[in-house]
C-alpha cells in the first residue's frame, strides 16, 4: 500500500507526518502531510492485510547503512504508537520548539452590517495553551499585511464604504513570539431604502416587511377582545383591563392596575428563529419584583421556545430573556424613566452567537447591557400564548399603559427601529 505526492521545494526546511494506519480502509492507510497540511495523493498499490509494524532497526538517510543514501539536513524524528490526527499536526508545525503557538478566535458584528456601520472586531476567545498572548494584529482590508497593532487590547473597529464580502483578520502573538491567525468573512449590504414618508407611525409599521401580528389597542372602553392588525391572533383581555386611555400616538392604549390586569393572543412562532418585540409603554413604578411586561409561553422557565421581558428583573435592571434553564441567554440594561412613554424593540436571534442572540433598543437606540446567561440551543420560538402584562393572567402583574404591541419574524435593523422611533416624534 503506497502513496505518491509532488515534492515540496528543495534546499529549504519542511515539515513532514505520515500516518500510517493498516487497520483502515486501503485508501486511508497512508495520508501525507507536509508543513502541517494534508497533501493530495495518487495510489499504485492498494493493499491490506500489512498487519502490525516490525520489531527491527530503524535506518535514517539510508537502506540498511549500505545504500540509497540520503543527503540533507534531517531533524526531529518522532515516532508514535497511534493516528495523530490533522489539528495535532498542524500544531506541532506551527509551534516553536517547547513553546505552544496561541489560538486565536474572532467574532464580527454585526454581520450582515451596512456601508459605513461600524463592525465591532473581538478576538477576546483566543487563547495560549502555556502562556500569555501579548499582541494583537489586525489586517481590516483583506490584503494580507497586518497594518493595526493593539498591543494587548483584544478588541478593534472597522466599516467599509463599498457593499460586498470583505475579510478581516487577527494575528495574536504569544510570549514566545508563535503566532496564530483567524480571517472573518462580513457581508456588507447597501443601507436599506428609506420608505417613504409615513403620515403616521403605524402605517411606517406596517410598511415594515417580516410584521406578522400588531395590536393597536384601538378598541373602545368595554371591550375584551383587541384586533389584531396583521394576523388573525384576537387577544382577549381579563381581570379590569382599562381601554380607551390616550396612548404614544395620541390615540387609544390599554392600562393595566398590576393586580389583575392581563391580555393574552394564541400566537404561532413554531417556523420562525429570528424574532423583533417592538412596543411602547409607560411603567407606571419600577420594583425588584419581576412584574412583567410580556411573556411567550405560561411559563418560559418550564417551556420551551419562550421568551420574557421583564422591568423589574432585579436590582435596578430591566430584563430580557429567551430559552429554558438550559438554553438561557439573557440581557440586563438599565432602566428608563417611569411614568413616561418608551419606545422598547428587542431583536431576538437564537440563531446568532451567544453575545448577539438578544439586542436591546429603548427609544430608537441600542442601549448597554450585561449578561447574565449566554446559553446556545434555544431552536425555533413557540406555538403558545403571548400574556400582556402578567404570566399567565395569574401572577406578575405589570401596571402601566401599553400601545402598539407589533411582531416581525426576522430581525429588524438598527435603522429600521430607530425610523419607527423617530415616526412618531419627530
Amino acid at each position: 500500500n503506497n502513496v505518491f505526492f509532488t515534492r515540496p521545494s528543495a534546499g529549504q526546511w519542511h515539515h513532514y507526518a505520515f500516518v500510517f494506519d493498516t487497520t483502515a480502509p486501503a485508501a486511508q492507510q497512508i495520508v501525507p502531510y507536509v508543513d502541517g497540511q494534508p497533501v493530495s495523493y495518487t495510489k499504485t498499490a492498494s493493499g491490506t492485510g500489512a498487519g502490525a509494524f516490525a520489531k527491527s532497526t530503524l535506518y535514517m538517510m539510508s537502506r540498511g547503512g549500505q545504500a540509497l543514501f540520503g543527503r540533507g539536513t534531517l531533524d526531529e524524528v518522532a515516532i508514535y504508537n497511534r493516528a495523530l490526527s490533522a489539528t495535532e499536526i498542524a500544531e506541532h508545525d506551527a509551534s516553536q520548539g517547547l513553546n505552544r503557538r496561541p489560538h486565536a478566535a474572532l467574532t464580527a458584528a454585526p454581520n450582515p452590517a451596512e456601508t459605513s456601520e461600524q463592525i465591532q472586531l473581538d478576538a477576546s476567545g483566543s487563547s495560549d495553551p502555556d502562556g500569555t498572548i501579548t499582541r494583537y494584529q489586525w489586517d481590516l482590508d483583506g490584503n494580507g499585511s497586518f497594518e493595526t497593532d493593539t498591543g494587548t487590547t483584544p478588541t478593534t473597529s472597522t466599516s467599509f464604504a463599498q457593499a460586498g464580502q470583505k475579510t478581516v483578520t487577527v494575528r495574536v502573538l504569544d510570549n514566545g513570539f508563535a503566532t496564530d491567525t483567524e480571517t472573518k468573512t462580513v457581508t456588507v449590504n447597501e443601507p436599506e431604502s428609506p420608505p417613504p414618508p409615513p403620515v403616521s407611525y403605524s402605517q411606517q409599521v406596517l410598511a415594515t416587511p417580516g410584521l406578522t401580528h400588531y395590536w393597536r389597542f384601538e378598541e373602545n372602553p368595554g371591550a375584551t377582545s383587541l384586533a389584531d392588525s396583521v394576523g388573525s391572533s384576537v387577544a382577549t383581555t381579563g381581570g379590569g383591563t382599562t381601554l380607551g386611555l390616550l396612548g404614544s400616538l395620541g390615540s387609544g392604549a390599554a392600562g393595566f392596575d398590576g393586580i389583575d390586569d392581563f391580555a393574552r393572543a394564541p400566537v404561532d412562532l413554531s417556523g420562525t428563529n429570528q424574532l423583533t418585540i417592538e412596543f411602547w409603554l409607560r411603567w407606571n413604578a419600577f420594583a425588584d419584583d419581576d412584574a412583567l411586561a410580556l411573556e411567550l409561553t405560561e411559563n418560559f422557565n418550564q417551556n420551551d421556545g419562550g421568551f420574557i421581558v421583564d422591568p423589574n428583573a432585579g436590582q435596578g435592571s430591566f430584563g430580557v430573556g429567551i430559552g429554558s434553564p438550559d438554553t438561557r441567554n439573557n440581557v440586563y440594561f438599565a432602566r428608563p424613566s417611569a411614568g413616561q412613554w418608551h419606545h422598547y424593540a428587542f431583536v431576538l436571534d437564537p440563531t446568532a452567537p451567544a453575545p448577539q442572540q438578544i439586542t436591546p433598543y429603548v427609544d430608537g437606540k441600542p442601549v448597554a447591557y450585561e449578561k447574565g446567561a449566554s446559553g446556545v440551543g434555544t431552536g425555533p420560538f413557540a406555538n403558545a400564548p403571548l400574556y400582556f402584562m402578567s404570566r399567565a393572567g395569574g401572577a406578575l402583574f405589570g401596571a402601566g399603559t401599553l400601545d402598539e404591541v407589533a411582531i416581525y419574524d426576522r430581525d429588524l435593523t438598527a435603522a429600521q427601529i430607530a425610523g419607527h422611533f423617530a415616526a412618531n416624534t419627530g
